[in-house]
C-alpha cells in the first residue's frame, strides 16, 4: 500500500488508514437501525449517497491547498483521489468480509469473488481504449511515444499560457514535433586489406 499511502499523503495530507476510518465514521454517523435487528448494533442501514458526499468534500477541501495554482485539472485530480479512496474502501472491505469467521462461507466467498472481479473493472478502465474514440468523439488521437506525434495546442489554450496573438498564429500553423527524428547513423567507409 505504500504507493497508495504516498499518493494519498501527497494529494490530502492522510493516508490510507485514515480515509478507511473516515469513512467508517461517516458511515457510522449516516447510518441508522434496520427495523428487526435491533439484536445486532452492527447491521444498519444508511443513505450512501449522504456519506458519500460528505466524503467527497473532505476530500475536496483536503486537496484544496495542494493543488490550487499547481496547473492540475482540478476535476481530474478529485476523481482520480476519490476514485483511490472509495476503491480502497472497497477492496479491503470486501477482504475483511472475505476472512471473518464469523460469516457464512458463502457470503465469505462471494466476497472474494466480487473483489476479484472489481480488480478486473479496475484493470479494463485504466488499460483499455476500445471506446475512448466514443468517449472523445472530437479528439484527434495522437500516440505521444511516436516519433510522428506532434503538439498541436488550440488558440485558447495558448492565450491562457500567456502568448502573444503573433505567436499563437505561428505556433498552430507549424506545430512542432515533440521527438525530433533519429539521425540516419553514417556508414563507415571500408578499410581496405
Amino acid at each position: 500500500m505504500h504507493l497508495v499511502d504516498e499518493r494519498l499523503r501527497s494529494a490530502t495530507g492522510q493516508d490510507s488508514l485514515f480515509w478507511l476510518n473516515r469513512i467508517g465514521a461517516l458511515i457510522e454517523k449516516c447510518g441508522r437501525q434496520i427495523e428487526g435487528y435491533e439484536h445486532d448494533p452492527h447491521l444498519k442501514t444508511n443513505d450512501p449517497d449522504v456519506w458519500v458526499g460528505e466524503l467527497s468534500t473532505e476530500v475536496w477541501k483536503a486537496m484544496l491547498p495542494r493543488i490550487a495554482n499547481a496547473g492540475t485539472d482540478p476535476n481530474l485530480a478529485m476523481s482520480q483521489i476519490l476514485s483511490m479512496v472509495l476503491g480502497l474502501f472497497f477492496a479491503r472491505i470486501a477482504r475483511a468480509k472475505a476472512h471473518d469467521n464469523r460469516r457464512p462461507i458463502e457470503d465469505r466467498q462471494h466476497a472474494i469473488a466480487a473483489a476479484g472481479w472489481y480488480s478486473l473493472y479496475l484493470d479494463q478502465i485504466t488499460h483499455s481504449s476500445i471506446r475512448d474514440h466514443e468517449y472523445f468523439p472530437k479528439q484527434g488521437w495522437d500516440d505521444p511515444h511516436l516519433p510522428t506525434a506532434t503538439y498541436k495546442p488550440d488558440a485558447a489554450q495558448l492565450s491562457r499560457a500567456g502568448y502573444a496573438k503573433d505567436a499563437i498564429e505561428k505556433m498552430i500553423a507549424e506545430p512542432k514535433k515533440t521527438q525530433p527524428k533519429k539521425p540516419t547513423p553514417k556508414k563507415k567507409p571500408r578499410r581496405k586489406k
